[in-house]
């Protein structure tokens, strides 16, 4: 099938603060390319988005939970997914980020799915014998915020700043429960079990809060939490908290970054930002391996206890610090695992070549019947749906971003600060 004049692609942005800088990147890359309308839309606008826009091409990150649901209702469109749970894992990790069914009693969509973009080689390898090779295309990593990889550190002008990216907040028992339920079955490599997991969590949120106490008076702290939480550090007394959409306030006003088993920490070196893990802090037994063991931690400074790191921190202050302890290891690391084994990011181009080239479909449908049934919409979403199946589905998807404007101005709580995109009207609806 030849690709139309005016192709749609709708844009799905999973968690505001993971995936739209990336998903923004790709679609402003798009709608460059002349031939396409574009449009960008959340967790809570989805639904009604495939029925006002009738996308021929769909593109979402991982397609589980509602998300695979979703795509089991939808038909009429090509759909392709960059599923964001890929950092260099090993095979373990990566069968259990693609095949696991993690909250939903049903499997994940991937056979739903008809192109699945890699970041890397050695994820797709793990997952030939599961997913047609056919449907699989190496793509690179379009969250990266420079195009070639950072191999020195950037210099500290001023007064140092101090970045830190929060791990999970598990102040929410009902929270911590669903997590040990739904992951006995699964290990979360290297950590062996769930309960390995937890116990590294707590630690982390152990050793940000004593870290943070120490050295909020004598440098600027920011202080960046995950998605969803409330309230991470015990003590937000002299600290910035980062709530913005992306990670580009934080890389562009930090000097140094303060992890425990986030990617951010790669990440910001990749930016020429030094990143501090302390996780290997962490005392989980001899010899166990822990978060510190993770593939997008073990490049990053790993001080032995704290007296180690307030040392690293300091010789960063004066810029003698390196950007990361062994620049070969780090090199061997990011350059397979997010530029595809170069030393230049092409990812979007790349994802933009495989939206031209794959064939769209004639225009999405919604199975509004199937979707009640396996979604089960609170009472609004259900007339909204037979609203825009019967009288207009554009008429119904403006009144919904109306009403999810006026709630987020109005109403925010954790959900809508932090996780739900909103289309802005005029610019992604």
């Amino acid at each position: 099938m030849e690709r139309l004049e005016n192709t749609r692609v709708l844009f799905y942005v999973q968690l505001k603060r993971r995936d739209l800088f990336s998903m923004r990147k790709l679609a402003r890359a798009l709608d460059a390319e002349g031939g396409f309308s574009v449009r960008l839309s959340g967790t809570s606008d989805f639904p009604l988005a495939v029925m006002a826009f009738r996308p021929h091409i769909v593109v979402i990150g991982k397609p589980d939970n509602a998300e695979g649901d979703w795509l089991r209702c939808i038909s009429g469109c090509t759909v392709l997914s960059l599923n964001p749970e890929q950092h260099g894992d090993g095979r373990e990790r990566v069968l259990s980020n693609f095949t696991n069914k993690l909250n939903s009693e049903r499997d994940q969509a991937v056979d739903l799915v008809d192109h699945h973009l890699f970041v890397d080689e050695q994820t797709m390898s793990f997952l030939t014998p599961f997913i047609d090779p056919g449907r699989m295309h190496l793509v690179g990593y379009p969250r990266l915020f420079a195009e070639r990889y950072a191999k020195e550190p950037n210099q500290v002008t001023g007064d140092m700043v101090i970045g830190v990216a929060c791990g999970i907040d598990f102040r929410d028992k009902k929270q911590l429960l669903d997590e040990f339920r739904n992951y006995q079955d699964s290990g979360f490599e290297p950590l062996p079990s769930i309960q390995a997991v937890l116990v590294s969590d707590l630690l982390e949120y152990l050793w940000i809060n004593t870290i943070v106490d120490q050295l909020k008076d004598k440098y600027r702290i920011i202080v960046r939490y995950r998605h969803g939480d409330g309230k991470y550090l015990l003590d937000e007394r002299g600290v910035e908290l980062d709530s913005s959409a992306t990670l580009e306030y934080l890389f562009a006003n930090s000097d140094l970054v303060l992890i425990g088993r986030s990617s951010v920490g790669i990440e910001a070196s990749m930016a020429g930002i030094p990143a501090i893990a302390v996780s290997s802090l962490f005392q989980l037994g001899d010899g166990d391996p822990g978060a510190k063991d993770l593939p997008s931690v073990q490049t990053l400074w790993q001080p032995k206890n704290l007296e180690d790191l307030l040392k690293m921190v300091e010789r960063r202050s004066d810029n003698g610090l390196n950007l990361v302890p062994d620049l070969d290891a780090y090199e061997g690391f990011v350059r397979p695992s997010y530029f595809c084994g170069g030393e230049v990011d092409h990812s979007v181009e790349n994802i933009v070549g495989v939206v031209r080239q794959c064939d769209p479909g004639v225009g999405a449908t919604m199975d509004r019947k199937r979707f009640r049934a396996l979604v089960e919409p609170s009472g609004s979403m259900r007339f909204l749906l037979w609203f825009a199946g019967v009288i207009s589905s554009r008429l119904a998807y403006r009144v919904l971003l109306v009403y999810l404007g006026l709630r987020a101005k109005w109403a925010p709580d954790a959900y809508l600060l932090h996780e739900a995109y909103i289309p802005e009207r005029g610019r992604d609806s």
